[in-house]
């Protein structure tokens, strides 16, 4: 089992005492972030969880958590909030440190726990798409019993250069590139050596007042979901449950609405429509129930700046039915999938605008079956709001038994037939305007 220490005996001089506590004890959401991480590694099954707190700080004590004073030595600088936990680092399994004023998430805790044969470091390693924060952030460290030795050093070598001012800092990012052996003019520049995996999402360490500020005005917009979604009592129900279930854990504050399509021919227009007439959000997403991007925060974040319309993701990956069966069965998003990952088109799987620009360019309802009305949506959008931002993260399509169709692209000769003219119009903003009207009197 994963021995966990939370670390919280840090200075956190750039906090300031902002809210007039610690940042390990502030309650974004109505929860600690203490108790928060102490609870999210609890239920993904650590094993002993330890909470690092200056002496006798007894505003440390959480609940299933041991509270343990740290040994402090403040000529080890930044670096002794490692260094002061090292009487508890297990000597016969794992050990994670994991950051104390960290808000971190479900998926992020899995993927930090997952165990890794090498020291590992958690971590962004670039700017901040949530609070702007131009550098990146550690969150936090994995290691074995045989690397204890290489980690202790590699800690007292940058507070030795820090004492030295050979260093203006010797905390995460530096003892990072002592460990992965980078020689001592190196470790001042921010590089990644390999060594690490990438955590994203909202997860974000709160250094400062503004990181906090940020975060939480970002996190409280009205964002809402549209699913269009029609269930067919087997794997396409079993895909939708495991991505309502994604939603609901990464953007607990998002609002998740399921547009329904009245008994008939598919008509995802239709059900979009439906999705938006009951949602309350300013800044939509429109989501397929079977795809899952951990890209759309910076697309929403893309349209709040100003873009007419955004996609969160570049490559889909379609998994087969093998891999997303041990997808659901809680196993890692990734896999085998049944074709090369590919460019997905415009206006397919996820994209997000703002409320008014899906009101004035609508997915036409006239579309029948499974298949063009994302093309010719994309083709809209583009004449009428411009090109879109364009996201990097794979977008995961989950497998489930095909809907019925003329081909694997074509729904039916009418939908066929109604996408040609939308690429007719596709140059024309009046031809395209007049060809949303017809579509607003259905």
């Amino acid at each position: 089992m994963t021995t966990v220490i939370v670390i919280c005996a840090g200075e956190a001089t750039r906090w300031q005492d902002y809210t007039g506590q610690p940042k390990h004890l502030i309650a974004p959401e109505g929860e600690r972030l203490i108790d928060r991480t102490v609870r999210l590694f609890r239920e993904a099954g650590a094993g002993r969880v330890l909470v690092v707190s200056k002496p006798g700080d007894t505003r440390y004590d959480v609940e299933d958590a041991e509270r343990v004073d740290a040994r402090l030595e403040p000529s080890n600088g930044d670096a002794d909030k490692f260094l002061s936990s090292r009487h508890l680092w297990s000597e016969t399994g794992r050990t994670v440190v994991a950051y104390g004023d960290v808000w971190f998430e479900p998926d992020a805790v899995a993927t930090i726990l997952r165990d890794r044969d090498d020291w590992t470091l958690y971590c962004r390693p670039g700017p901040s798409p949530i609070t702007g924060a131009t550098s990146g952030e550690c969150f936090a460290v994995g290691f074995h019993p045989q690397h204890h030795v290489e980690y202790e050093t590699a800690l007292h070598r940058v507070a030795a250069l820090w004492r030295a001012k050979a260093l203006k800092r010797c905390g995460g990012w530096e003892s990072y590139r002592a460990m992965a052996g980078g020689p001592d003019v190196n470790l001042r520049r921010h590089r990644m050596y390999g060594r690490h995996v990438e955590i994203g999402g909202w997860v974000e360490d709160f250094d400062k007042p503004a990181d906090l500020d940020k975060w939480l005005e970002r996190r409280n917009r009205k964002v809402s979901v549209l699913v269009p979604y029609r269930g067919d009592g087997g794997s396409r129900d079993a895909a939708w449950a495991w991505v309502r279930d994604r939603w609901q854990a990464v953007y607990p504050t998002w609002e998740l609405v399921v547009g329904e399509c009245p008994n008939g021919p598919w008509r995802k227009g239709v059900a979009i429509r439906d999705a938006a007439n009951k949602a309350s959000g300013d800044v939509l997403v429109v989501a397929d129930a079977d795809v899952w991007t951990d890209g759309t925060a910076e697309a929403v974040q893309a349209v709040y700046d100003g873009a007419g319309w955004a996609i969160p993701h570049h490559n889909v990956h379609r998994l087969t039915e093998t891999a997303t069966a041990r997808v659901l069965a809680g196993g890692e998003l990734h896999g085998e999938t049944v074709r090369n990952p590919y460019r997905g088109f415009a206006g397919g799987g996820m994209f997000t605008l703002q409320r008014k620009t899906l009101a004035k360019i609508p997915v036409d309802p006239r579309f029948a079956a499974w298949g063009q009305e994302d093309e010719a949506v994309a083709l809209a959008l583009e004449c009428l709001a411009g090109r879109p931002y364009r996201g990097v993260a794979p977008l995961w399509h989950l497998w489930h038994e095909p809907a019925p169709r003329l081909t694997s692209r074509v729904g039916s000769h009418e939908s066929l037939a109604l996408l040609k003219r939308y690429q007719r119009a596709a140059r024309s903003p009046h031809a395209m305007r007049a060809l949303l009207a017809e579509a607003a009197a259905i």
